[in-house]
């Protein structure tokens, strides 16, 4: 008993220490607006000339953060942004991009399809449908939230 007791302690402050480390979403959309500029609202890039970093790993957007941040990447204008950030801004950003998925996604269980990203006109849209009918594939809106 003792020895799940002591497990069940070393992995409740793993937990705790990686819920620590983590980055805030909500925090991170606040500091996004900078980005939105070059990488497009919810890090969905407008233009070809910029990537989109929406849906990107967080482990891999916190390491190129750093890396502009130290010199280690050049880009005159991410070192720019990316300088006055602390590492918990970074992190906050990464969880925050990381969050955004770039593609639809089908839960069989509900059976809803979600988008993720509809542009219509200057707006973005996530757009929920829940399927209606397999034969013909039909889907009926059941959400719409604007982005």
């Amino acid at each position: 008993m003792k020895k799940y007791i002591g497990l069940l302690a070393v992995a409740s402050m793993a937990v705790m220490n990686t819920a620590q480390a983590a980055g805030n979403i909500e925090t991170g959309r606040a500091l996004s607006t900078q980005c939105s500029f070059c990488h497009g609202t919810y890090g969905m890039s407008s233009s070809e000339q910029f990537p989109n970093i929406a849906g990107q790993k967080e482990s891999y957007l916190v390491t190129q953060l750093k890396k502009y941040k130290s010199g280690d990447r050049a880009d005159v204008t991410m070192a720019a942004i990316v300088g006055p950030l602390n590492d918990q801004n970074i992190e906050d950003l990464a969880a925050y991009f990381a969050a955004n998925s770039t593609v639809a996604s089908y839960d069989f269980a509900t059976e809803t399809l979600l988008i993720p990203y509809l542009g219509i006109g200057d707006s973005m849209f996530q757009v929920e449908l829940k399927l209606s009918s397999p034969d013909p594939l039909t889907f009926t809106v059941s959400g719409v939230q604007e982005r």
